[in-house]
């Protein structure tokens, strides 16, 4: 082979390896310069909170937002059936010291002592069962139950009483935890019927007997409930030292100064 053939071979060579090696840059270079894929992901949708219109109980029921029965439920509830009679969510507001008055004067009206709010969404059934929690104005009257009417009013006409639920309805603000009903029924006697210690006892549980009748009555309402709920009364801005119960505290301060002495300090101290 002559030198201008080997040339020529060594000249071809040449270009295909340079072809080669630009081939493989420009590959290179446009991987560099594609974006990458992005992985996809399974992002959940927020969930739409329902539109409601809010109002309270009485001005829904104006508005024939709704309709409602109400069922005495004995000492410490009312129960209340809710019809939604429109196309819309309702949110019903029932504030504490809502009332519940007996037609039967014979029958004790009942206070709501915590507020609840009850939602009447569109997914729901229309009618829905609303339990509240209430405590009796009315010291020497019957217990009502489901046969007893009772009409619904906005708040007490005892200015001293409607005081009182605001405090009430944010009781477990003050600690006041321990036997919550007895403590808030001797409040609201202490206000309504100026109740002194012995006629706090009143309120009984019954254990044994049949059908209601026999079995062993005990006194619910005990001195340390009985000075919480003082406290309380204190709390709601009312002088519980005119009060008949303020002349029971020296016996009431014996009883519970080894079991809660900051309420007997209170008590003690108090002017």
């Amino acid at each position: 082979m002559n030198k201008k053939k080997v040339a020529e071979f060594l000249e071809i060579l040449l270009s295909l390896v340079i072809c080669c090696v630009l081939t493989s840059l420009c590959s290179y270079g446009a991987e560099k310069l594609k974006k990458p894929t992005p992985t996809p992901t399974n992002t959940p949708m927020p969930t739409a909170t329902p539109v409601r219109l809010r109002g309270k109980l009485l001005d829904m029921i104006a508005n024939n937002k709704i309709s409602v029965e109400v069922r005495g439920s004995g000492i410490d509830e009312v129960e209340l059936d809710l019809t939604r009679l429109v196309d819309e969510a309702l949110e019903v507001e029932i504030s504490a010291g809502t009332m519940f008055l007996s037609v039967d004067g014979s029958v004790q009206n009942m206070m709501v002592v915590e507020s609840l709010v009850v939602r009447l969404d569109l997914d729901m059934p229309s009618l829905v069962e609303a339990v509240l929690d209430v405590a009796c104005t009315n010291m020497h009257r019957s217990i009502p139950y489901a046969h007893n009417e009772l009409e619904i009013v906005p708040a007490p006409d005892n200015q001293e009483l409607a005081d009182l639920a605001v405090v009430l309805d944010r009781a477990d603000e003050y600690g006041i935890y321990y036997s919550f009903f007895s403590v808030i029924q001797a409040a609201i006697w202490i206000v309504t019927d100026n109740a002194d210690f012995n006629g706090l006892g009143t309120l009984v549980s019954t254990s044994g007997g049949y059908g209601g009748f026999g079995g062993v009555r005990t006194r619910m309402i005990s001195y340390e409930d009985a000075a919480m709920a003082m406290f309380l009364v204190e709390q709601a801005g009312i002088d519980i030292t005119l009060k008949n119960i303020w002349a029971d505290r020296y016996e009431i301060l014996v009883d519970i100064q080894s079991t809660n002495p900051v309420l007997a300090d209170w008590m003690y101290n108090h002017k």
